[in-house]
């Protein structure tokens, strides 16, 4: 429950450096450099169609092992516990291979052919390389971890 402000921190520019094993939430409406983009794209309608533009991600791939700490208000809120992670490597993982505590045995994929969310508690569910993906710390904690390792990468065959 809330408003979104109250749930996502809004970037303060578009260079803005993710950390490692965070996932984020882009709603991008067309590119900022163009003159008056937020009144022509977002406030005022008629909204401009807005022309095609590229967003760039760069930095160095990332290996090794990984623990991100997620949390929980626990103040039995809608929206209580959930985490948003991203996977860290140039690389699919498996969600049984992942290191978890305080943490639900599901684990929530975005499924971009289906426009939804894939929700699996199945171990050998497979999060793509890069992807975002949504963890909930259990009822009762106010803490928890995920624990990545190489050993989670699903290697081609």
């Amino acid at each position: 429950s809330g408003q979104l402000p109250q749930k996502y921190i809004p970037i303060p520019n578009l260079s803005i450096k993710v950390p490692v094993g965070r996932g984020f939430f882009v709603f991008s409406r067309g590119d900022k450099h163009l003159t008056n983009a937020f009144q022509q794209q977002i406030v005022t309608r008629p909204f401009m169609n807005p022309p095609p533009y590229t967003i760039t991600y760069t930095g160095n791939l990332f290996s090794g092992p990984l623990t991100v700490q997620v949390f929980n208000n626990d103040e039995g809120g809608e929206g209580d516990g959930f985490n948003l992670l991203g996977n860290p490597y140039a690389a699919p993982i498996r969600w049984g291979s992942l290191g978890k505590e305080n943490v639900g045995p599901n684990v929530w994929v975005f499924d971009p052919l289906n426009n939804r969310y894939k929700v699996s508690n199945d171990p050998e569910t497979v999060i793509p390389a890069g992807a975002g993906f949504f963890v909930r710390v259990n009822p009762g904690f106010k803490t928890g971890a995920v624990h990545f390792q190489e050993q989670a990468k699903v290697l081609p065959q």
